[in-house]
């Protein structure tokens, strides 16, 4: 699939939000007419709603990976959705004042245009600058920009895939990804809408499937609890840790390798003793202790599965 064709996808992808906006407006509307004109209960409980499926349901990479599609990014984004159903319900709002209706109404639906065109212009407005040709050492893809660990990261991965299963198991675009190892992190970090302020673990998950796009494999989330990924032959995989703050935590970060505090690497394999084998895309290869890898942990990882 080509740069143009997944592009005309999260175009598309916008479009079809964009259209399920406007009803949830125009639905908001009428029902708060109809039956809420006096009564704030449903704009409450639509902006909790709201905020509970980002912090929630909407924070979780397994939520992206059920929807067939190298536009993750765009079409697993509910929330403007959301707001402009709230903004819809404000417009109707007798309990507020006429001025107060209408500057809530009009905040709802520029948030909402933020949040869905936000990730498909990020990468034109601040581009990332990266090295021409990729450095790899010992089959792990070394980032070259402080902001592209997550494309060094799926690089590697699709390394280790041909290592495992050959090359013809990915497919043309991923032969040809590492056929040029040269230029495959920028290339990744294109499919992937890196910008220099990171990479969004959907367009992660967006950037894998192109990859794989024309291959028998497809991306998934892993297992939140990395002791079953052995078991379930999730591995090797591309994790998302994060070193600040005395654990992982837990949800989904904004940005990967925005700063310091997440970063993307590849597990290899876990050891009898427990130790994980890492592939990190600033430094090489590196073993951590099972601790260490709990605590940095922060849920979220995908793999690559024959389908």
């Amino acid at each position: 699939m080509s740069f143009l064709a997944v592009e005309m996808q999260h175009w598309m992808a916008c479009g079809v939000i964009a259209l399920l906006m406007l009803l949830a407006f125009i639905g908001g509307r009428r029902l708060s007419r109809g039956h809420y004109q006096r009564k704030p209960m449903l704009l409450v409980c639509t902006l909790l709603f709201s905020l509970l499926f980002t912090v929630g349901l909407g924070s979780h990479l397994a939520w992206f990976s059920i929807i067939p599609s190298t536009a993750t990014l765009a079409l697993g984004n509910w929330l403007p959705v959301f707001l402009c159903f709230c903004a819809g319900v404000s417009c109707a709002a007798g309990y507020l004042g006429k001025l107060f209706r209408g500057s809530t109404a009009v905040t709802l639906v520029a948030l909402s245009l933020v949040s869905l065109v936000g990730p498909l212009v990020r990468p034109i407005l601040s581009p990332i600058e990266l090295s021409v040709e990729a450095q790899w050492r010992n089959g792990v893809c070394l980032q070259s920009h402080s902001a592209s660990c997550g494309p060094a990261a799926i690089a590697t991965l699709l390394q280790q895939t041909d290592t495992q299963l050959g090359r013809a198991s990915l497919g043309r675009v991923g032969s040809q990804l590492l056929d040029d190892q040269a230029g495959c992190e920028r290339l990744l970090a294109r499919a992937c809408l890196t910008s220099k302020h990171g990479t969004l673990p959907q367009g992660l998950l967006g950037g894998l499937r192109w990859a794989v796009g024309d291959s028998g494999l497809d991306a998934f989330a892993a297992d939140r609890d990395p002791m079953r990924w052995p078991a379930k032959q999730q591995l090797p995989n591309v994790a998302i840790v994060r070193f600040a703050g005395p654990d992982g935590g837990s949800g989904m970060p904004s940005f990967i390798g925005q700063t310091n505090e997440y970063h993307a690497i590849v597990v290899h394999r876990r050891l009898p003793d427990g130790r994980w084998i890492i592939a990190d895309p600033a430094v090489g290869w590196v073993v951590w202790d099972d601790e260490m890898f709990h605590r940095r942990f922060t849920g979220n990882a995908i793999y690559l599965k024959q389908i």
